[in-house]
């Protein structure tokens, strides 16, 4: 009877430890795989927030150019830039992709078709009135250049990674030359009401 009581328990452990080894390499490849997914993620999740913030500091150059532009004598108008900065390919890393949260996926890949819409709105609005190109081009330049600041903080806060640190100036300069820019259209609004008045 020893003898099969001592199997049984032999037998128990066998079991238990055939089971003990599947679970345990099981969850090491679930863990693995998990951690290897988040890591491209991050990655991928930083990358793409660079971009957007690089972007960011090229609109804020762009409405500064602007504020300080050339004038020539025999020129009407400074020499104002009306082109949006270009935006640069995404990353081609598909499983980056699919391992990102899907809105900020969309909002990501809608990104570049809002950029260019932005900048026929703005070319629509230089088209018939030239002498206001600055203030467009600061509206504009400003909201598609926050709207990246936004995104890549989103990005940021999702994936836990550390603040951003390429121009702290640049979303400020954004915001203080759209209300300059909306602040001379309402006078400008005010002064022909009052002419027409």
């Amino acid at each position: 009877m020893d003898w099969l009581t001592s199997t049984g328990d032999l037998l128990k452990i066998v079991v238990g430890a055939g089971l003990g080894s599947a679970f345990v390499q099981a969850s090491t490849a679930y863990l693995t795989e998990r951690w290897t997914r988040k890591t491209k993620a991050d990655f991928l999740a930083l990358r793409i927030a660079v971009m957007l913030e690089t972007f960011t500091d090229q609109c804020a150059q762009l409405v500064y150019d602007n504020e300080y532009a050339e004038e020539f004598p025999d020129e009407p108008l400074p020499n104002w830039s009306i082109t949006l900065p270009t935006f640069e390919p995404w990353p081609d890393d598909i499983d980056g992709w699919r391992s990102l949260d899907q809105n900020l996926v969309g909002r990501c890949l809608n990104f570049r078709s809002e950029r260019d819409r932005q900048q026929r709105v703005l070319r629509d609005a230089i088209e018939y009135v030239e002498d206001d190109a600055e203030k467009h081009v600061a509206i504009v330049a400003a909201d598609i250049g926050l709207a990246a600041w936004g995104l890549a903080e989103a990005l940021r806060t999702e994936h836990g990674l550390l603040a951003s640190q390429p121009n702290p100036d640049a979303a400020e300069r954004l915001e203080r030359r759209a209300k300059w820019a909306q602040d001379q259209f309402a006078e400008d609004r005010a002064r022909q009401e009052k002419l027409l008045g």
